[in-house]
């Protein structure tokens, strides 16, 4: 069994300690391995990690005690990403919020939703009680913000969510952001460029459409067909990413392809994409906020980056203490612009 499996089984079992879910021990280690489908040794080593951060006593055939959490705790705040995987790797990068509720007195704990953010019951995620949620990289969902406002729990998140007005959120400016890295790709000479933006929030995708047809005006850009495929009614983000490439390759050959929202290189069938793309000799930029990737990089892949995610981030926990201190009369919504630069320098644009 990877080390992989046995850490989300490690960050479900500390989601549900914090939450309150365990009463005062946890299940014995053969119930654990039986409820998760997993081998006995997995869920020990799954458990080992939480007898070593004192959340758990272990007391021999007695079985493993909880560990209370502080007596002087204000309550216990939900830091949520977009997968319990991700939510490990990510651990580092929301270090500083954890630090940050810590001297303000909270514990926090962190939390990863399922892929595609589609909870059947939000209450057997959000159990127990949360003074307050934080949703980052894109995590929350319609159907958890209706349960979450159903049970008065405070939540914020670091994305707008179109279908939910009601919604307090600090984002950082995508529009803006696209609109930077246009002006440093066109002054390149790229004119005829695809663009691929995947979000898994409500609406969203109708927004960067209504933005792309005004900056494809703006700067003189040619309307390629790929550019307007209905990414929303994809079923998953490797569909949606298909459908994309499929309209790409059967209409006009861009000088371009840029990937605005993706961990593109990532995953396997990722790099098959680049693969695609650069046996046709098309340029491709992609975003990256993580270390770039470990396999062979195609001759005509380059990078750009931001650095808003951080700031976006902490500006967004304030704005949950706000919220949490003393419900605001209006919604929060704070925009914070951040600028885009490029890694690599471009080449000359295709002349096909």
């Amino acid at each position: 069994m990877s080390s992989v499996k046995f850490s989300i089984i490690t960050a479900e079992l500390e989601r549900r300690i914090r939450q309150g879910i365990y009463a005062k021990k946890l299940p014995t280690t053969l119930q654990l391995a039986s409820e998760f489908g997993v081998a006995r040794q997995t869920m020990t080593n799954a458990i080992r990690p939480l007898v070593q951060q004192g959340l758990l006593i272990s007391h021999g055939k007695g079985g493993l005690q909880l560990q209370a959490l502080r007596e002087n705790t204000r309550g216990l705040v939900a830091i949520v990403t977009t997968s319990v995987s991700e939510g490990i790797n990510l651990s580092q990068s929301l270090q500083p919020l954890v630090e940050i509720l810590s001297q303000e007195g909270y514990e926090a704990v962190l939390l990863g939703l399922p892929p595609q953010n589609r909870l059947k019951n939000p209450s057997q995620f959000f159990q127990g009680t949360l003074s307050g949620v934080l949703f980052t990289a894109s995590s929350l969902s319609l159907e958890i913000a209706l349960f979450l406002e159903r049970n008065r729990i405070p939540f914020l998140s670091c994305n707008r969510l179109p279908a939910f007005p009601r919604l307090n959120f600090v984002e950082s400016n995508a529009f803006r952001g696209i609109d930077h890295l246009l002006t440093k790709v066109t002054a390149c000479g790229y004119r005829r460029i695809a663009f691929f933006f995947l979000s898994p929030l409500d609406g969203y995708d109708r927004l960067i459409q209504k933005e792309w047809n005004r900056l494809v005006k703006h700067f003189g850009l040619e309307d390629l067909p790929c550019n307007h495929v209905a990414r929303a009614a994809a079923p998953t983000d490797a569909s949606a990413r298909q459908i994309f490439l499929s309209t790409l390759e059967h209409g006009p050959r861009p000088q371009l392809v840029i990937f605005w929202s993706s961990y593109l290189g990532e995953r396997a069938e990722d790099y098959d994409i680049m693969r695609r793309l650069a046996a046709n000799g098309i340029p491709v930029l992609v975003s990256y906020y993580l270390p770039a990737p470990a396999l062979p990089r195609p001759a005509n892949l380059f990078f750009f980056q931001h650095t808003a995610s951080l700031e976006v981030n902490q500006k967004a926990l304030q704005a949950l203490l706000e919220i949490m201190l003393a419900r605001p009369s209006k919604p929060i919504h704070r925009y914070l612009d951040f600028q885009v630069s490029l890694l690599d320098e471009l080449p000359t644009p295709p002349s096909f």
